[in-house]
């Protein structure tokens, strides 16, 4: 099949890559916000706070929260009020991105990619090279395990074992043991 001639120009290009590069470092924020709970402490919060107040409200070091804070501001997911030193996140956001929120599988799932790349991307690389290893171990992606514990139990207990009740014969092969699991 033949390609048809692209109106769009390098610069086109180079400006949708990098947008596309933005978003991949906004992704490992909002995994890092989600799992260390900062999406979490704003959300309990009232009324806009200053970074150090959030950082004192979850336990944290100030420095970080304030460039996590950066982040999320110049990615439009946290808001600062009119006097530009307090930030808030706004509520219609929040059931995406907290640990406890009816939205967060999405987020919970995404969270696993930086984790799969980050232990495992210089092996990843090197596996490129004609005369470079030929794969890389299952065992060398260990710090996505936790997430994918979270997701599949978050599945088994919202999707999977509810639905057992209506099939008595598959819950006898399985046994209560097996159920008793979950």
């Amino acid at each position: 099949m033949a390609s048809q001639e692209s109106t769009e120009t390098s610069e086109d290009f180079a400006a949708r890559v990098g947008k596309i590069m933005v978003h991949g470092f906004t992704s490992f924020g909002i995994s890092l916000g989600h799992e260390v709970g900062l999406f979490d402490a704003l959300a309990d919060m009232k009324e806009p706070k200053t970074s150090q107040e959030i950082a004192d409200a979850g336990n944290f070091k100030e420095r970080y929260v304030r460039e996590w804070l950066g982040a999320m501001v110049t990615s439009h997911i946290v808001e600062l009020d009119s006097t530009g030193e307090k930030y808030f996140l706004p509520p219609n956001r929040a059931p995406a991105l907290t640990q406890s929120g009816p939205m967060r599988d999405s987020v919970l799932l995404g969270s696993f990619l930086p984790l799969l790349g980050g232990n495992v991307y210089e092996q990843v690389r090197e596996c490129f090279q004609k005369d470079g290893p030929r794969g890389v171990s299952c065992t060398a992606y260990t710090s996505g395990y936790t997430v994918i514990a979270k997701v599949t139990s978050r599945f088994l207990e919202n999707g999977l074992l509810p639905t057992l009740s209506q099939y008595p014969e598959l819950k006898n092969l399985l046994g209560e043991k097996v159920l008793q699991v979950y």
